[in-house]
């Protein structure tokens, strides 16, 4: 049963033979009466009543609708005739605000600037642009991008462009932006295809952790109104294609999974082989030295709820304490940026289990990417206990270095290892048991490793961009 009111369902039957019917009411009738509303209150001329949550949620769902409409090309029904195609080449306008956050080095960022580098190469009819804000630090690879296709520095530049046949928002779900700045309303003078790429909607999946805030959650809920609107959807793996199409309500075709790859560009340099491998030292970036004790298994993630690392510390007592002094004491090496309290609370959970931190558990805090490259391409195997992953990059990485992978049996993991190197997250003992096995198997790191090579090269961003560009 549909969630609609019953008069938009009406509204929707009567109109939909009609594009042009409908195409006047929301432009002609709808649209003005917004606009005029707007006005009315920004001039003190509509009288202020008591909030009311509910009702202004609804009325930004149809503002931003209304507004992918304006600038964007009108969805006509089946057998109407689309809008006249420009004689000029094609233009593809790639969004790549979300490159300049602080925390450029998360996933989504790097995975648009993998991306944006390689779509041009297949996309051999038309030209390439990238929106910037010119209020903010430029993106690391700036200089790249100047390589591809034109910068574009804000969306008053927009106007200046001579076409925009397609427009890329690279990441939908940003809470702070209204469809008014996820999509420029400069791009109404060209009307282009309007696409966005959907990394995951972990926090729909889980929102007593990240939804507990009303605010948040109506704005969660808004910005997930906007996916009806937009002519193609890109799902960076077929869990999240299949969570987008469950979730939004929304047709099979307008979503395709593109998958992605390990940005190459981070492991440029060849990771150091060490004098000793069996004490390898290694510096953070905060100036702090360890020892990693030959063999030991590497987790590479941050301290997110759902990544489930005191999951994983808790297992790691248990591996401990069924292999005998003489099959050797490996370690676990935490490799990845953590808030102090939870960098705390690890230590104090390990110390809890009788594990000795530094020696048995080794937080190193973050370290540069090539000290990464280190502690990867010498681990004994990694491991990735997340509760939900749009893709798992970290996984890929792994394979990338030569170094078999166990993860999860849930959400993407699952598309990314094979059956015998899965494990149940939520619970301690089937991580621990998945480790000994390894632990104990070369058979089974050897199987890791064949089905890794198979994964690197399905996904990847030549393959990505290519399905991509198909769309576009």
């Amino acid at each position: 049963m549909s969630s609609k009111p019953w008069g938009l369902r009406l509204a929707s039957m009567l109109f939909h033979p009609f594009p042009r019917a409908k195409h006047f009411v929301v432009h002609r009738v709808l649209a003005p009466w917004h606009n005029w509303r707007s006005r009315r209150a920004d001039a003190g001329r509509v009288p202020v009543t008591e909030p009311n949550p509910g009702l202004e949620l609804r009325l930004l769902k149809l503002e931003g609708a209304l507004h992918l409409m304006r600038v964007g090309q009108p969805q006509l029904a089946a057998g109407t005739i689309g809008p006249v195609t420009s004689p000029m080449r094609r233009l593809v306008l790639m969004d790549m605000r979300i490159t300049q956050i602080s925390m450029r080095e998360r996933g989504i960022p790097r995975y648009t600037t993998a991306l944006a580098q390689a779509l041009p190469t297949h996309l051999v009819d038309a030209d390439m642009a990238y929106l910037v804000d010119p209020t903010q630090p430029m993106p690391d690879a700036i200089a790249a991008l100047k390589a591809h296709g034109r910068i574009v520095y804000g969306a008053a530049e927009i106007s200046a462009l001579p076409h925009v046949s397609h427009f890329l928002q690279s990441c939908i779900f940003e809470l702070h932006k209204d469809a008014e700045e996820l999509f420029p309303a400069e791009l109404a003078r060209f009307r282009p295809h309007l696409s966005a790429i959907v990394y995951d909607l972990i926090p729909w999946l889980y929102p007593q952790q990240y939804l507990a805030d009303p605010y948040l959650a109506r704005r969660y809920a808004y910005q997930l109104s906007l996916l009806p609107a937009v002519h193609h959807l890109f799902a960076i793996s077929e869990c999240a294609r299949e969570d987008i199409i469950r979730i939004g309500n929304l047709p099979p075709s307008s979503i395709t999974n593109i998958y992605g790859g390990i940005d190459e560009t981070r492991w440029l340099t060849a990771p150091t082989r060490p004098a000793d491998p069996q004490n390898i030292e290694i510096c953070n970036e905060q100036g702090e030295r360890f020892v990693l004790r030959a063999p030991y298994w590497l987790y590479v993630g941050g301290d997110d709820f759902r990544k489930n690392v005191q999951g994983l510390v808790r297992a790691f007592a248990s591996v401990l304490a069924e292999l005998a002094p003489a099959q050797g004491r490996p370690a676990l090496v935490i490799a990845c940026n953590l808030r102090p309290a939870q960098r705390k609370d690890l230590v104090s959970l390990a110390d809890t289990l009788r594990m000795q931190p530094g020696v048995d558990i080794i937080i190193t805090g973050y370290v540069s990417d090539a000290v990464l490259a280190t502690c990867y391409s010498n681990a004994f195997a990694t491991v990735f206990p997340s509760l939900y992953e749009g893709l798992g990059l970290p996984v890929l990485e792994s394979y990338h270095f030569g170094v078999p992978a166990l993860a999860s049996g849930t959400s993407s993991l699952t598309e990314v290892t094979p059956p015998n190197c899965q494990f149940d997250p939520s619970s301690d003992e089937s991580i621990a048991q998945a480790m000994l096995r390894m632990h104990h198997s070369p058979t089974l790191r050897a199987e890791s490793l064949a089905y890794g090579a198979h994964i690197l090269a399905k996904c990847n961003w030549q393959r990505a961009a290519s399905k991509l560009a198909s769309h576009l």
